[in-house]
């Protein structure tokens, strides 16, 4: 018997069938949960993406899980942390960078697994990493300092202050600035190359656990006062405020559209349209606080809860209506 393809079907229909068609398509594929990963025996707290497009997780086991997202399989744990991982960064030469409650940095070989490296300096903390436009990491710690490293050789170069409280987020900005947030409510934009503090953006009423460029060079910024922030860093003004979550909010991702996604305290994910701070979507699945997100290849958005799992979400849906 020859298979029948139902899309040259639908492509058949006239327009105004398609149009039906694909709303009612769109409207329950779009944004659902593909699949669930499980295998961290404790909270999974960051995750980041490979050059391969393999995903990373770390989590409060202590443990680094690496996973092929199309079969769900786990295909390597990273072992060598005696602390929670609190952050991920992929470097230029694809190695990845683990930050950890355990006060130090590890440099992996994602292939082989084994430890490269391990930046040893800061004295509480690491809560945050990110790879500057020049090739160095950036560290933020617990103890309010940020430390640049030059992980070929695992020397410090910098070390920077400003903060009056705990760094919990770094997001390189466009002009190759540094954005750092803490628990002091405040936004600090750094020159890393002369340590300065160049721009301060305050707004936010409690600590800000995440931050995240947005594809116009805008700044967004997620707070435990249950807003998210989007902000002109040039004039340092907030262009505007999404309000919807009912829980802290602990990371922020952008998706292949354009458009946001946020994750809480309150165990969802939201999808918005900052153009107009519309909430589009409500994800939900998870049965704890989401900690962690992160966009694969595909499109597809990937979340980390302290529930133990990873779920992958569908962003997009493949069918298209044809003229």
């Amino acid at each position: 018997m020859t298979e029948i393809d139902p899309i040259n079907l639908i492509n058949d229909l006239p327009s105004e069938v398609k149009l039906i068609i694909f709303k009612y398509y769109e409207d329950f594929t779009k944004y659902t949960n593909i699949r669930t990963l499980a295998g961290h025996i404790h909270q999974v707290i960051s995750l980041i993406v490979l050059p391969d497009g393999s995903l990373v997780s770390g989590s409060c086991d202590n443990n680094i899980r690496i996973w092929n997202v199309k079969t769900g399989h786990c295909l390597n744990t990273l072992k060598g942390h005696t602390g929670w991982i609190y952050s991920l960064a992929v470097l230029k030469n694809g190695n990845l960078a683990s930050g950890s409650k355990d006060y130090t940095i590890k440099i992996w070989n994602t292939k082989t697994g084994d430890c490269l490296n391990t930046l040893i300096g800061h004295t509480n903390w690491i809560t945050s990493l990110t790879v500057l436009s020049d090739g160095n990491l950036a560290s933020g710690c617990w103890n309010k300092t940020i430390k640049i490293w030059d992980t070929k050789t695992g020397y410090c170069l910098n070390t920077f202050a400003g903060h009056t409280s705990y760094i919990i987020s770094l997001a390189v900005l466009l002009d190759n600035t540094l954005a750092i947030s803490g628990c002091d409510g405040t936004i600090k934009i750094w020159n890393t190359k002369t340590s300065k503090c160049i721009k301060i953006l305050e707004g936010h009423t409690n600590r800000i656990r995440s931050l995240f460029v947005l594809f116009d060079g805008t700044l967004a910024s997620g707070s435990d006062d249950k807003t998210i922030k989007i902000w002109d860093t040039n004039t340092g003004e907030c262009i505007r405020t999404l309000v919807g979550h009912t829980g802290n909010i602990t990371s922020l991702a952008v998706l292949l559209d354009g458009n946001l996604a946020s994750a809480s305290y309150d165990e969802t994910i939201k999808i918005w349209y900052t153009k107009t701070g519309n909430c589009i979507k409500t994800l939900e699945g998870h049965t704890s606080w989401i900690s962690s997100l992160a966009i694969l290849p595909d499109g597809s958005l990937a979340s980390g809860s302290c529930d133990m799992l990873i779920k992958i979400w569908n962003t997009n849906w493949k069918l298209h209506p044809t003229n």
